[in-house]
């Protein structure tokens, strides 16, 4: 896999991390408010439309034009764009492409591979996507094919689902 000779822009990797820092900064929180969580729908809000901008600019943004922490917040932003699953679904098609050039990580895949999914009602395949069931504790949503989930993780460099969850 070649990267692409795309330059680095460094405003654009400064503008994706701070996004970043506001997307996880009230994430980070153990117990989240009304106030939080709607603060945190705004932020997204705002990141979505700025992504969306990007990929309209330069296609997805890669390791080779954002760095690898600037392409983690792009993969992170179209992870928490729940609200939008048909912007969630192109980004994962742009996300593989990617992949397949060396400008990202084909683990991202797997994760939004499962958001998209459950998002769109139905079983997830890679076992990432947990919830609070009704006693508090997180618990995986169903999952699609658990006799090849393990095999499947490896594929995309995942840890084991019994270590991951």
């Amino acid at each position: 896999m070649e990267r692409s000779s795309v330059e680095f822009n460094k405003d654009l990797h400064d503008d994706l991390v701070l996004m970043g820092g506001c997307d996880q900064r009230l994430r980070k929180k153990r117990d989240l408010t009304d106030e939080d969580i709607k603060e945190i729908e705004e932020v997204d809000d705002i990141n979505i439309e700025t992504l969306k901008k990007i990929i309209n600019q330069y296609g997805w943004p890669g390791i080779s034009l954002v760095g690898e922490d600037g392409a983690r917040v792009a993969w992170l932003i179209a992870q928490h764009a729940d609200k939008e699953v048909e912007f969630q679904r192109s980004c994962l098609e742009e996300l593989k492409k990617a992949v397949e050039r060396g400008e990202a990580k084909k683990e991202f895949v797997a994760f939004l591979t499962d958001r998209v999914l459950v998002n769109s009602g139905l079983k997830q395949i890679f076992g990432t996507q947990f919830h609070k069931d009704e006693t508090g504790e997180y618990v995986p949503r169903p999952i699609e094919d658990m006799e090849g989930l393990e095999a499947r993780r490896s594929e995309y460099g995942l840890d084991s689902f019994k270590e991951y969850s």
